[in-house]
């Protein structure tokens, strides 16, 4: 396995050391990971191919992980070291190192298979890097803000768009605004809130992804699938009250 492309399947659920744990899925060479934030307002679901034999493994610490695979050099061989039959080792090898990572137990992480979506959403955006780059630059600039409002809108030329704001739009508050284009049936009323850090991380670490799609719904639930060279992860964040 190339290196670059496993140090990307680790960022794209470790979010700059935000989740640590994760369960494992390997089977007829397809890894399926299964991952949420420690206060479950994100859960996330990554599928790539790899070579390995079938196993169900536990991490624990991924950022031990992610140090080890970075001090190797770009071609990697992963194998499994067992005790009894159960892989207790990840071998990493490649020209310079044999390195070892401990393995944990599976059923000792708690694993989310799914998450209920309601039926109808209000809108899905195909997000753009400008997009991308315009919201870590908001959050970069406000960054105590911990709360990203959505509403959806017209605006000044009639056109149907998502409002994205940090910050509170009052006459004594500090507040970024900048807007998406997409398509919806109705208008919101309310805006609905999300965590501010958790999608900047996602953004951040999918900022070269081949496609992202950002889907909303008004229960208070948001969608977001990332493809990059045969990386597919979907990310489910739930509003803030």
């Amino acid at each position: 396995m190339e290196k670059t492309k496993l140090v990307k399947v680790i960022e794209k659920y470790h979010l700059s050391k935000l989740i640590e744990k994760g369960c494992w899925t390997i089977k007829d060479n397809t890894l399926k990971i299964n991952f949420n934030s420690p206060n479950k307002d994100l859960v996330g679901f990554l599928t790539t191919d790899i070579q390995l034999e079938d196993a169900d493994v536990g991490i624990f610490d991924t950022e031990q992980l992610l140090s080890l695979v970075n001090i190797t050099d770009e071609t990697l061989l992963l194998s499994f070291n067992k005790v009894g039959g159960m892989p207790s080792q990840l071998n990493i090898e490649d020209n310079n190192f044999s390195l070892l990572y401990s393995l944990s137990d599976s059923t000792l992480i708690e694993k989310i298979e799914s998450v209920n979506k309601p039926s109808t959403p209000l809108t899905t955006i195909d997000i753009q890097t400008e997009f991308i780059v315009n919201y870590l630059r908001a959050k970069k600039a406000l960054t105590k803000e911990e709360r990203i409002n959505i509403q959806l809108g017209i605006n000044d030329q009639d056109e149907k768009i998502a409002r994205f704001m940090l910050g509170n739009h009052t006459t004594y508050s500090n507040s970024i605004r900048f807007e998406a284009y997409c398509d919806f049936e109705e208008q919101m009323s309310n805006s609905i809130a999300f965590n501010a850090n958790l999608l900047k991380e996602l953004l951040a670490v999918n900022k070269n992804a081949e496609t992202i799609k950002l889907t909303l719904w008004k229960e208070g639930l948001m969608k977001i699938e990332t493809t990059e060279e045969g990386i597919d992860v979907e990310y489910y964040l739930v509003g803030l009250q």
